[in-house]
């Protein structure tokens, strides 16, 4: 698997994260349809590598808790 490549990808993932969020508020469907439809298209890319599930799932642990945080969930 080519690190680099994927680590890169995530970044660019990242950025595209952060300007859905400015498009359609956390709380929306939209948004989540798009976080989970491009992260399950990421991990599909590198071959379901144990590795980018992992760290997708680690990244939608951390956008969980951004949601929660915001709406006053714990």
């Amino acid at each position: 698997m080519d690190y680099r490549a994927f680590f890169q990808d995530v970044t660019i993932w990242m950025d595209q994260i952060n300007e859905v969020v400015k498009q359609h508020s956390i709380f929306t469907d939209e948004y989540w349809d798009h976080v989970v439809k491009s992260a399950g298209e990421l991990c599909n890319k590198y071959g379901n590598h144990e590795l980018v599930k992992q760290q997708m799932s680690m990244l939608l642990g951390y956008l969980d808790q951004q949601y929660k945080k915001a709406s006053g969930m714990k």
